[in-house]
This record gives C-alpha cells, sequence and structure tokens, in this order.
C-alpha cells in the first residue's frame, strides 16, 4: 500500500530518472535537438545535417526529403507541392519522365515515387540569372497513401546577397480531394559573404563604383538586377544580379 510520503519519493525518483534520460539522449544523440525537421500534421521536411545555429552557406548543398501522409487510398485529386523563395533554389528534383536538359530534374522512372505520379508541374528558371525556384507541385494518383520527395536545394550562390534569414525557406503543402491538408515552413538561416567578386583583380562590394565615378545604389529587399561599367585592372561592363 503506497503513503502519501512513499509516493512523493517514487515520483522524485521518476523526475530524476527522466532528467538523466534527458542528458544522455542529448548528450549521445544531439542532432536530435537541432532544427533539422520540421512537421505539421500528417507533413514533414527534413534536412538532415543543417543546423539552424551554424547556417547555410551559399556553397553548401543539402538532401531533403518531404514527407506526406494522406490515411487513405482512395481520395481523388491528392497532391505535395514544395515552395522555395527568391535566394533559395533546387538544385535536383525527381520525375517520371526523360529529364528535360539543363534543369534540376532528374530521371526518377521505375522508383516507387514515380509510380503514384501522375503529373508534375515544375518551377520556372528565373529571366535574368540560372536558377529555378518558386512551386514544385506533385499530383498524386489516388491510391497513394503516403509519398516521400527527396529533393537538394541550397541557398542560391547565384545572387548577391548578405546573410539573410528565410522565414519559409522551404514551404510545403499537402491537398487530398484538392483542398489543403497541411502545410508546413522550414526557416533558413542563409550565412555567406556580403562580397561580389567577379575577377582575381577586381572587388566589389555594396557600393559598386561605375566608370563615370558614380554609385550605383542597391535597393534592399528582393532580388534586383544592375548592369554597370566598372574600372579595375580591366575595363569591362559587368551584369550583377543581388539579393539584399
Amino acid at each position: 500500500m503506497f503513503t502519501k510520503s512513499n509516493l512523493f519519493s517514487l515520483n522524485g525518483r521518476n523526475l530524476l530518472l527522466f532528467f538523466l534520460l534527458f542528458l544522455f539522449s542529448n548528450f549521445f544523440f544531439p542532432n536530435l535537438t537541432q532544427a533539422e525537421l520540421v512537421q505539421s500534421g500528417d507533413l514533414s521536411i527534413n534536412v538532415p545535417g543543417y543546423d539552424a545555429a551554424t547556417g547555410w552557406s551559399a556553397d553548401a548543398i543539402y538532401d531533403a526529403t518531404i514527407t506526406a501522409n494522406f490515411q487513405d487510398s482512395t481520395s481523388p485529386q491528392k497532391s505535395v507541392s514544395i515552395t522555395l523563395p527568391e535566394g533559395m533554389r533546387f538544385v535536383a528534383y525527381p520525375v517520371n519522365r526523360s529529364p528535360v536538359a539543363d534543369t534540376p530534374e532528374y530521371d526518377d522512372q521505375g522508383s516507387v515515387l514515380s509510380s503514384f505520379v501522375e503529373s508534375i508541374i515544375t518551377p520556372p528558371k528565373q529571366s535574368y540569372y540560372p536558377s529555378y525556384n518558386g512551386t514544385l507541385t506533385y499530383n498524386l494518383t489516388s491510391n497513394c497513401e503516403a509519398i516521400e520527395i527527396p529533393i537538394k536545394l541550397t541557398v542560391d550562390e547565384n545572387v548577391y546577397y548578405g546573410p539573410k534569414n528565410f522565414p519559409n525557406g522551404i514551404q510545403a503543402e499537402s491537398k487530398k480531394n484538392n483542398v489543403s491538408l497541411d502545410t508546413v515552413q522550414m526557416e533558413v538561416n542563409g550565412v555567406g559573404s556580403v562580397d561580389l567578386r567577379f575577377h582575381s583583380s577586381d572587388w566589389i562590394t555594396r557600393t559598386m563604383i561605375s566608370s563615370s565615378n558614380q554609385t550605383v545604389n542597391m535597393p534592399q529587399g528582393g532580388v534586383h538586377f544592375a548592369s554597370f561599367n566598372f574600372v579595375g585592372r580591366y575595363l569591362k561592363n559587368i551584369q550583377a544580379y543581388y539579393y539584399y
């Protein structure tokens, strides 16, 4: 028979055991506490190895997996959409057909994923620089109960930016009957150089000097395009894309 003092002692031992297990798990499995996995309902984004505290460098390419569970194998109009903002870009994503050359597409015919894909709506290429971002959508068959979509992505090194935080760096949405089921966002802490280097002898910083010694001001926010003459060791015309 438990007395009040015995019950208190038992609860104390349980709390001590829980605390020791917490310390053990954080010491031996530190990655479990990193912000590499975000989930909302039955939809998740997993980016193994990404640590928000360290940041995501523009030259780092990560594998990411978007997982959706639809909880049934009969409902029509299922889809999963993945959206990257300007400043992020797709490096590779699977298609169930011959991939289009010079795009992030790769041939995934014959995989489990491709067997459930009815069609794919791919993101467009940026008009002024060679990056693909925006929304990538996989329309799925009605018998798809759950799906994993593997992609590669990075902070876009094709645009100029200083350290920048992307609150919705990676966003995913699942739908069934063409109605939204879940949405989830992963914050991306982009880190990188604030200098733009065109040539080993030419350094251009946030203030760009033209041949007439006039400055080209960089407006803040969004992706911008600038074309100007730069006098360094060589006189040249430079077209720059920057995110700042």
